[in-house]
């Protein structure tokens, strides 16, 4: 069975994406969901990185290793977004993230912006459950992202499962199942496990979420919030423990191979990862060697 981290975060400008590719297989996974360093992110010197920095950035992880899905992390409310957006994707981004920290993602202007990616064809992950650092949660609930089932055809993500609102992410699922079987919503709504629950309560959020009479198994992915570092006795550890509560709870191999692959292929619109893209280096060897 195929395996891919639905929700990595890139460390910094600079990263290795060579070890960041070695350590994902020898973790025992395929390839990776990609999330660019954020708006405000800054290099070892303390500059502030321009934006097109930032997407240049994620960008080359897939040109090297095709198996790295990248993501462009966006702020709605910067005046340029809508440039940063139809940039991202004529540059081959596969799709984007927020984390709604100071606006309501159902906000009549920040619907616009997710208007605008829906568009594009590419899916939004969003930040979905409490913020550990200092900045207040109030527009990360599930319940904010309730106005996002009218946007045409977007494709979005709560990461987390809402987490501690996990009960509160299943009610948005039930009502985006019901909006879909009465052919009111085009969108389609999706969660990552990423943590988030832990422990106990990871054990009683999947309970939840396989009993809750709702077609589960197609809409949620795995993922470990971890960075381009990529311990990989960390990542093997968060694998393991994902598979000891599925076999505690009898979750069948189909439904496994949607979590930790296929929900992630057909969230990004593909059904399979793109092959490895030759980089600029690679084309000048290439040349040289002729």
């Amino acid at each position: 069975m195929k395996m891919f981290d639905n929700h990595v975060h890139q460390a910094g400008i600079d990263d290795d994406t060579g070890a960041f590719y070695d350590n994902l297989r020898a973790a025992g996974l395929e390839g990776a969901l990609l999330l660019s360093l954020p708006p405000g992110a800054v290099d070892g010197a303390g500059r502030k990185l321009p934006w097109k920095e930032r997407l240049e950035s994620v960008l080359e992880f897939q040109r090297a290793h095709g198996e790295i899905v990248p993501f462009f992390h966006i702020d709605p409310t910067e005046d340029d977004v809508s440039s940063q957006i139809d940039a991202a994707a004529a540059a081959g981004i596969a799709g984007f993230k927020a984390i709604c920290i100071g606006y309501d993602p159902a906000d009549s202007a920040v619907l616009k912006t997710w208007e605008q990616i829906s568009e594009t064809g590419r899916p939004v992950t969003f930040h979905c459950g409490i913020l550990i650092g200092p900045a207040v949660s109030e527009y990360c609930r599930p319940i904010r992202y309730e106005k996002l089932l009218q946007v045409p055809g977007l494709r979005f993500c709560l990461a987390h499962v809402g987490w501690p609102w996990c009960d509160e992410a299943i009610g948005l699922l039930a009502k985006w199942n019901n909006c879909r079987n009465q052919g009111r919503t085009t969108a389609e709504l999706y969660f990552d496990a990423t943590p988030g629950a832990k422990g106990y309560s990871r054990t009683e959020m999947f309970r939840k979420l396989f009993s809750c009479e709702i077609d589960v198994a197609n809409r949620i992915m795995y993922g470990t919030d971890m960075r381009t570092g990529y311990d990989v006795r960390t990542a093997q550890s968060f694998l393991g423990k994902d598979h000891a509560i599925f076999d505690e709870l009898e979750i069948p191999e189909d439904a496994r191979e949607r979590y930790f692959s296929r929900n992630m292929l057909e969230y990004i619109g593909r059904s399979a990862v793109q092959p490895s893209v030759p980089t600029a280096a690679d084309a000048d060897a290439e040349k040289k060697g002729r």
